[in-house]
């Protein structure tokens, strides 16, 4: 019989794997792993924690990890300092609106926003769940999109349902493909959704 394949979440949010159960032993070793670190493979219904599959992978009765750790899953951007990168948008975004009026101010925090809601999604894991269902069930892009293109429905939505949505991918995190270069694109999006404005207003004012 095959040797299950497993997948892992490490200390520092990055999926790895997958690999044979030694590889999970290996990095709960060397510190890369812990008991409630979240884990998956072949024939689960969804990531568990270490701890529960324990005894599968070779652990033996490992003990319970202790009641102050906080799971890694998800939580990266759970805390208050998530918000720092959205407080800075909407300064720049005030300052914008000092110089252009309004109009300046709206273009600068809605296109900032999109840029902030894709970062904090994949930065907590959040993404589409195969499987699951519901009009919330969507990649990270969904939301950003949402929250640029109906700015006034979508990113209430998002800052709404964010702590469900964190909750939901410690069991589930999805890892998207070419973040970086899609928040690149996103902040060059943001960054040029400023300028534009300032310039209008500028040409107007001529």
């Amino acid at each position: 019989m095959a040797e299950f394949q497993w997948s892992f979440v490490d200390v520092n949010g990055a999926q790895q794997g997958p690999g044979p159960a030694s590889a999970l032993r290996d990095a709960l070793a060397r510190g890369a792993l812990r008991m409630d670190s979240m884990v998956w493979r072949e024939g689960l219904g969804q990531w568990v924690s270490l701890q529960q599959v324990a005894a599968e992978v070779g652990l033996g009765n490992a003990p319970p990890p202790p009641p102050n750790m906080v799971p890694q899953v998800g939580t990266a951007g759970g805390g208050m300092n998530a918000f720092i990168p959205l407080a800075v948008a909407a300064g720049v975004a005030l300052i914008c609106g000092v110089m252009t009026g309004p109009a300046g101010f709206m273009k600068s925090f809605v296109t900032s926003s999109m840029a902030w809601v894709y970062w904090d999604a994949t930065q907590n894991k959040i993404g589409k769940i195969n499987g699951a269902t519901g009009f919330f069930n969507m990649p990270a892009g969904g939301w950003a999109a949402l929250a640029w293109l109906l700015w006034i429905v979508g990113f209430p939505a998002y800052l709404a349902k964010r702590n469900d949505l964190i909750e939901r991918a410690k069991a589930n995190p999805v890892t998207p493909a070419s973040r970086s270069m899609v928040l690149g694109f996103l902040i060059v999006i943001a960054v040029f959704g400023t300028l534009a404005g300032m310039v209008h207003t500028a040409a107007e004012s001529s």
